[in-house]
Parts: C-alpha cells; structure tokens; sequence
C-alpha cells in the first residue's frame, strides 16, 4: 500500500496540466476520428443514392418509352372506342408511374426529419405532395 502511495505521489501532476493536455490530445485525436467517420460514411452514402438514383431513372425512362409506344399504338387505332381507352391507359400509368415515385419520397422524407432544418422542407414536400394528389 506504501508503494502504490509513493508511486502515486512521485506522479502527482500539482496543476493537472499534464492531465488536462493528455486529455485534449485524447479529446483532438477522438474528433478526428470521428469527423474521418462521418466523411466515409457520408461519402458512401452519397454514391449509393447516386447508384440507386441512377438505376431509378433508367427504369422509369424504359417504362416512359414503353407507355408512349402503347400509347401510340392506341392513338392510331381507328376504333371509336380508342379515345376512351387511350384516356384509361393514360390515367393508369400517371397513377404507376406516381406509385413508382412514392418510396423514393416516403425515404426523402426521412432524411430530412433526420435534418435540422426539417420543418421548412417537411412543409414544402407536403406543400407539392398536396398539388400532385389533388391534380
């Protein structure tokens, strides 16, 4: 017991400048690491989004493609039905492609509740949301 009380005493920093400098060091080295964490993981994130999104828009421009061609298929039919199918298929397709859309906002929607800032961007989404449902 004597000789962890020497030890302690022949190590005892009066001032706690020693201390205190080895924990700014720790606390320095720790943001750090932590800021190089964010940025990795930021980085990753962003190049997933821009796969996902990229793959997204290549999907919907084949599925536009090929609604356009049925529509004008539909178009150049001579039926007296063909308005009104061509008016049907139309609607169907605004509302697939609308529904194609949805999980993409739903999940925009979450990033930015994540986001400080939220509230503003929360109210225009809902704002927009609001036109495209009501049109």
């Amino acid at each position: 017991m004597c000789k962890h009380s020497a030890t302690a005493l022949a190590f005892y920093d009066e001032d706690g400048d020693e201390m205190r400098e080895k924990k700014e060091r720790y606390l320095n080295e720790m943001q750090k690491q932590v800021g190089d964490v964010l940025a990795r993981a930021t980085g990753q994130a962003q190049k997933l989004c821009g796969m996902l999104s990229a793959e997204l828009d290549e999907k919907v421009k084949d599925h536009v493609i090929r609604m356009q061609k049925i529509l004008g298929e539909c178009d150049k039919s001579n039926s007296s039905e063909a308005p009104a199918v061509y008016e049907n298929l139309a609607k169907q397709m605004v509302l697939h492609l609308h529904s194609l859309r949805r999980p993409a906002i739903e999940h925009f929607q979450k990033l930015i509740s994540l986001s400080g800032r939220s509230q503003f961007l929360e109210d225009t989404l809902r704002f927009r949301w609001n036109l495209m449902v009501s049109a």
